[in-house]
């Protein structure tokens, strides 16, 4: 396992349970760090491990994640709030904006899990053998 999954799966399950000690986070975040830096020198690295995730079958994945968590918003706003003369629908839609602009807002992971999990229901491979026929081609 590379070093970079390695601090995820520890970020993940210090979630899970509580942090014991401001030092434990120090190392953890240490070791999340170094993790970062290493991809950070070796782009190849990174684009080799995660290569599933810059194709476009993920970008159509996205977009429709996307749309479900900001797209209607864009939608009530500049089209069907104007069409209907809706204050009402356009109000809904640019509060929503409103609150994605927020520092606090937690938008983009939650897109980001769904694409993944459209991602995995809609491309799943049948046969492991063909998923490692896709790896090596994409080599």
């Amino acid at each position: 396992m590379n070093k970079f999954k390695e601090g995820l799966k520890i970020i993940w399950d210090k979630l899970k349970h509580p942090i014991r000690s401001l030092k434990e986070l120090w190392i953890q975040l240490k070791r999340f760090l170094k993790a970062l830096w290493y991809y950070i020198k070796h782009p190849r690295q990174f684009y080799r491990d995660y290569r599933q995730y810059f194709t476009l079958k993920f970008l159509i994945t996205f977009g429709i994640a996307w749309f479900i968590t900001n797209g209607w918003a864009y939608m009530f706003v500049f089209y069907l709030g104007p069409a209907l003369n809706s204050t009402l629908i356009t109000g809904i839609g640019t509060t929503w904006i409103a609150f994605l602009f927020w520092p606090t807002s937690i938008e983009k992971p939650i897109t980001f899990a769904i694409a993944l999990f459209i991602h995995n229901k809609i491309f799943k491979f049948k046969d492991p053998k063909e998923r490692s026929d896709v790896d090596a081609e994409s080599i």
